[in-house]
């Protein structure tokens, strides 16, 4: 399915699919292990949530192109990760 989602874009070369599936394979592997190690699991799995959506939203999505300044403003906005946040996946 990654593979297929990758290849259907158009965003990654063909013969880049395999390799780019197994490197998002391996990201969401670590953050199954960083919500399992976690302090906070619940907290943990909020914050995994919304980073898996971003990464994949970038890559998939051609109008996901940010400029440097959208990154940044995303990065100071607050987030699930702030107290007082209810639920930051409706921010990102």
């Amino acid at each position: 399915m990654t593979q297929a989602a990758l290849s259907a874009t158009n965003r990654v070369p063909q013969h880049l699919v395999d390799p780019f599936a197994h490197m998002l394979l391996a990201a969401l592997n670590e953050i199954a292990i960083l919500v399992a190690l976690a302090d906070d699991p619940g907290k943990a799995g909020t914050t995994g949530r919304a980073a898996v959506k971003e990464l994949l939203t970038r890559i998939l999505d051609s109008t996901a192109v940010a400029t440097e300044r959208e990154i940044y403003d995303r990065s100071r906005s607050k987030c699930c990760c702030q107290p007082g946040r209810d639920n930051c996946l409706e921010t990102i």
